[in-house]
Parts: structure tokens; C-alpha cells; sequence
């Protein structure tokens, strides 16, 4: 309709000019009325063309408009289609999760199935039984865990060859039962060891106060044959500080050797094993140096006569069986050890195998052997007592 108005207007207009262009009017009349004319149309067209302006500018406010309505239409349309795609995504996620439900639910209908075929009807009443609290809530993996251990139990079940489900139910039960008896039976046991080694840790500490007890009295009576033997000095024993045992794996690198990895444990439990044992402190009489290391022949087995004697004092046995302690010893100290044969002998019967005078002297009843002429070995044997009769 706009095109049609300009149209129009333009025609006037080249009207309007093509009448300038015309022949010029005879009288002044006419010049006037084709100005007042004139006039008019120019008045005519400036109210058309002002007309024409207002209605194009409306036109192009309508345009724009629309334009705008347009471009808001498109950006509906697009966050439309966007929801649409959304929608559709998340039809198929449901769709894929109620397929998910409907394969799981036939597995577990399987699964129902080969369990009566396992282990008999009882397996019907499953849906009467309640969920465990937190069963829904457990992660995937816990579930399929589950599963994956029930398959085990299935397979177990299927080669066992058991028969029908109410045997192995049976079966369950009776291995439920001595399950829950050894349990008592090892319960009874832990706690029997638990006992065990208090009464161990008690016999300990009381054979711990009885030896150091017994030490004691060993040491008192050492101490009086020592400074019998040697006419003075003194000897003692003590204790050692416990230390402990090289590992095996430290003593075959010390020797060169190579151990396996296997002898760890038994290398640990030697780690932990203490030893300690006794040790005596001797000090001769006028002399300086100190220990067994460094005493000659003699006065070791002086000082272990002196260790024996006093020790057999403690609790005096009734038979006291001695062979040929006093070798070693000579005729100063052989005397010395005879009269401590005769103070052994108030309190236990004496057996002395030996080859020294003094010390048969101090004997009350003398043994030998002797050989005849004939090659034949004789027994004899003598009391002192009675010969000693027999020569007054």
C-alpha cells in the first residue's frame, strides 16, 4: 500500500511539472486560478507526503517490532527444542533403568529358581523376609560382592553332591552346631592357657625366690670350703645381666653363610629369648688377680670342689658319689680335702673313687681290686676302724 501511495504522489508531482513546462496562460485569470491551483496541490501533496511520512515511520516502528518479536520467538524456539532434547535424553535414561530393573528382576527370578533346585522350598518365602537395615543403602560394589559370594556358595553346594536342599540344610545345621561347640571348647581352652600361665608366671617367681634364696646358702657355705681350701681369700656367685641371643641371620653373616627368607619367624622368636646364666668372683689369698681365667690347674679344681661341696650342702643329698676329685690336688691340700670329706660325711653316705692316701685315710670302709697270680681280679675291702683295732 506504501509502494501504491508513492506511486500516486510521484505522478502528481511529474503532473505538477509537466504543467511549469506548458504553454503560459493568456490572461492574468488564469495565471491565478492555475496558481491557486498550483497551490492547492502543493498544499495537497505536502499534507500527503507529512500523511506518508507518519505512516512509513509507523511502518518501520511495526517492522522493528516484529523484527524483535521474531527474534524472541527464535529464542523461545531454541530453549524449546533444548528442553525437548533434555526431555528425550532423560526418557531414554529412564527407559534404560527400567530395562536394567526388568533384567535384574528375571536374574533374581534365576536365581530364585536355582536356589529351590538347590536347597528346597524354604527359598519361597523370601518375600516375607525383612530387609536388613542399611541393605538399600550399600554401594554397588558391596551388593555385587554379595552376589559374586553367593555364587561361590551355589557352586560349593552344586559340587558337595548332597542331594536336595532340606539334606543340606541339615547338613548347615550340624556344622552350625559343632561350630558353636568348638567355639566353647576353644573358649574353654584360651581360657585354661590363660590360667596355665598364670600359674607359670606364679611357679616362676617362686622358683626365682628359691634359687636366689638357695644362692645365698651356697654362696655362705662356699665361701667357709674356699677358705678351708686355700686358707683364706673368698669366693662368690652371682647372677649374670641377661642379654640376648644373636639371631641365626646374624650368625650366618658372621660366618660367611647365607639364610632364607623362611628363618624370619624363627629368627624373631630367638630375638626375643634372653639368656643369662652364673659366674663366680674368686680372690686367692694373698693375691692380686681375680677369676677363673687366670688360677692354675690346681686351684680350679680347688675351687670347683669347694663350688660342689658347698652346693651338696644346700639340701645334703643322701649319697654323694665323688670320682677322683682330689687328682689334681697335692699332699697340703689333699689333707685339706679329707677333712672335708669327713664334715660331708655327718650328713650324706660318701662314694669316693680316688687314689690319694690322705684321702683314703679319712675313708671308714676301703675297697679294692687286685689280681692274683692267677690273672683273676679279687674284690677286697678293709675298715679302717676294726684294723686299727687289730694293730694296738
Amino acid at each position: 500500500m506504501l509502494k501504491q501511495k508513492l506511486a500516486h504522489l510521484r505522478q502528481k508531482i511529474q503532473a505538477f511539472v509537466d504543467g511549469l513546462s506548458g504553454s503560459a496562460p493568456e490572461t492574468n485569470e488564469e495565471a491565478k486560478q492555475r496558481v491557486r491551483a498550483i497551490a492547492a496541490s502543493l498544499e495537497r501533496v505536502q499534507k500527503e507526503e507529512s500523511s506518508l511520512a507518519e505512516e512509513l515511520e509507523t511502518l518501520r516502528k511495526r517492522i522493528a517490532e516484529t523484527r524483535e518479536a521474531g527474534f524472541a520467538a527464535e529464542r523461545d524456539l531454541l530453549e524449546l527444542e533444548a528442553s525437548v532434547r533434555e526431555a528425550q535424553s532423560k526418557l531414554s535414561g529412564v527407559q534404560s533403568a527400567r530395562a536394567s530393573v526388568a533384567e535384574a528382576r528375571r536374574r533374581f527370578e534365576e536365581e530364585v529358581r536355582e536356589g529351590i533346585a538347590l536347597v528346597g522350598e524354604a527359598v519361597h518365602g523370601w518375600e516375607r523376609t525383612m530387609v536388613p537395615s542399611g541393605a538399600l543403602s550399600e554401594e554397588r560394589g558391596v551388593q555385587e560382592k554379595r552376589r559374586r559370594d553367593i555364587e561361590r556358595l551355589k557352586i560349593k553346594i552344586e559340587e558337595s553332591g548332597v542331594g536336595e536342599g532340606d539334606a543340606i540344610v541339615r547338613e548347615f545345621k550340624q556344622t552350625k552346631e559343632r561350630d558353636e561347640f568348638l567355639n566353647k571348647e576353644l573358649a574353654d581352652l584360651e581360657a585354661s592357657a590363660a590360667k596355665l600361665k598364670d600359674i607359670i608366671a606364679e611357679l616362676e617367681k617362686t622358683i626365682d625366690t628359691r634359687f636366689r634364696d638357695g644362692l645365698k646358702h651356697i654362696n655362705v657355705a662356699l665361701g667357709d670350703f674356699f677358705t678351708k681350701l686355700f686358707g683364706g681369700g673368698h669366693a662368690k656367685l652371682f647372677v649374670e645381666q641377661p642379654r640376648r641371643n644373636m639371631a641365626r641371620g646374624a650368625l650366618a653373616t658372621l660366618a660367611g653363610e647365607e639364610f632364607e627368607e623362611d628363618d624370619e619367624d624363627a629368627m624373631q622368636e630367638e630375638d626375643e629369648e634372653l639368656y643369662a646364666g652364673l659366674s663366680i668372683d674368686v680372690s686367692l689369698p694373698r693375691k692380686k688377680i681375680r677369676g677363673l681365667e687366670v688360677l692354675s690347674g690346681g686351684e680350679r679344681a680347688l675351687t670347683s670342689i669347694a663350688l660342689i661341696f658347698s652346693m651338696s650342702q644346700v639340701n645334703p643329698p643322701p649319697f654323694l658319689i665323688l670320682d677322683e676329685t682330689d687328682a689334681a690336688l697335692d699332699e697340703a691340700n689333699s689333707r685339706r680335702y679329707a677333712d672335708m670329706i669327713r664334715e660331708l660325711g655327718a650328713k650324706s653316705q660318701l662314694i669316693v673313687i680316688t687314689h690319694n692316701r690322705a684321702t683314703m685315710a679319712a675313708a671308714g670302709e676301703l675297697y679294692g681290686v687286685t689280681m692274683g697270680q692267677d690273672g683273676v681280679s679279687k674284690l677286697l675291702s678293709v675298715k679302717l676302724e676294726e684294723a686299727e683295732r687289730v694293730a694296738k
